[in-house]
């Protein structure tokens, strides 16, 4: 899934429940599918996963700048 279609997905979700067409325990259970939704694809929002591999904040924390060179 992309941003995009996260933040559209929230936002009818958001918009049926201020509309009256779903109540607060269909809110959670649509939620709940977004969630799993969001954990099972291969996006950059997978690096939120509970899985033993790398993610990308590991790296960045993991990287050496010591030599790091600034151009002015």
């Amino acid at each position: 899934m992309t941003y995009d279609e996260i933040v559209a997905k929230i936002e009818l979700v958001k918009g049926n429940y201020l509309n009256g067409n779903i109540d607060g325990e269909e809110m959670c259970e649509v939620l709940d599918d977004l969630c799993c939704d969001i954990s099972e694809c291969n996006s950059p929002f997978n690096i939120m996963s509970n899985d033993d591999s790398t993610t990308l904040y590991d790296s960045f924390e993991e990287t050496d700048f010591t030599d790091l060179v600034v151009n002015d």
